[in-house]
Order: C-alpha cells, then structure tokens, then sequence
C-alpha cells in the first residue's frame, strides 16, 4: 500500500511540474484607435498601453492590461474644445482555439476599472472633470507569432466604463507586439 501511495504521490508531483512548465509570460505593447460609441460618439481616442500574459494551459491565457487613450480634439468653433481621454485598467481571458498554430485567433472576455476624463477649453481657459467607474469588455483577438519568443497581435473588442450617470463605451482597435520569456 506504501509503494502505490508513493508511486501515485510522484506521478502527481511530476505531473505538477510539467504543467507549471508549460506556462508561459509574454511582456507587450499595443497602440490602436478607440472609436467612441453611444453618448460620447463625437470622442473617439488613440488607446496605447502595456500588457502582461501568462498561459494557465496552452488553450487558456490570462492578461494583466493598462491603456491610456489620448482624446481627439473636437473642435467646435470659436474657441471652443473638448475632448475625452479614458484610461483602463484590467484582466482579461483569452480562449485560444488553435494553440499550436502560428496564427492563434481567440475570444476576449475582461473587467476592470476605468476612468473617463472630460477636458474642455475656450480662448485660454480650461476645465477638466474625470469619473471612474467598473469597466468590462468582450471581443476577439488574432496573434500572429513572428518567432518563438516575438508575436504580432490585432484585436478590436466592445468595452464600456460604467459611469455615474452614463457609460462611456467604445471600440477599441489595437495592434500589439510581445515578446514572450
């Protein structure tokens, strides 16, 4: 009974280790557009952040993600303009249905947080007013890997930032590179 306690203990240890062998990190950068949907239509921006995957399974990766979206100007005559940074933060899921392939196409499923940041000028006076709130996200991601450890990726995703009041939603369009370790 020992001896098969014991030979089931290591299959187990050896099988722990191998999957904790099979995770991998990957470090990135994306950049994109951010294309402003439903009350704040006319305030698209240009999101650029950095990323942080883990693979759980080679089917199942995870990302930590941070992005700054720098708000296009509107200008609306005489002197007056605003314009609607948002700044994100979040994990997300990616499903990957063709791990093993060079090109891997997933889905995207995350929440977080995020802030919306109203900026408005006239001559040379200016205001500025922000509000954060919950911010999830759905949508779907291609990867394309250049080499074993640099890989190419465009995903476009709905994303909404649940403010008091109304939610500031777009559809974010990034391209990304990462190198993974």
């Amino acid at each position: 009974m020992k001896k098969v306690f014991l030979a089931l203990l290591v299959a187990i240890l050896t099988s722990t280790c191998a999957i904790a062998q099979k995770g991998t990190s990957a470090a990135g950068i994306n950049i994109g557009g951010g294309i402003a949907l439903g009350d704040y239509k006319d305030y698209s921006n240009i999101p650029i952040g950095v990323k942080y995957q883990y693979g759980v399974t080679d089917a199942i990766r995870i990302e930590a993600v941070f992005n700054y979206g720098i708000g296009i100007n509107k200008d609306f005559g005489g002197g007056i303009k605003t314009k609607m940074d948002a700044l994100t933060y979040g994990i997300n899921a990616h499903y990957i249905v063709n791990p093993e392939s060079a090109f891997k196409f997933y889905p995207i499923v995350g929440i977080g947080g995020g802030t919306a940041i109203a900026k408005a000028s006239y001559s040379k006076i200016s205001s500025s007013e922000s509000s954060t709130g919950f911010m999830y996200n759905i949508g779907v991601g291609g990867e394309y890997s250049l080499t074993e450890n640099i890989a190419l990726d465009l995903e476009i995703k709905f994303q909404s930032i649940l403010l008091s009041g109304s939610n500031f939603n777009q559809l974010p369009i990034v391209l990304g590179a990462t190198y993974k370790f």
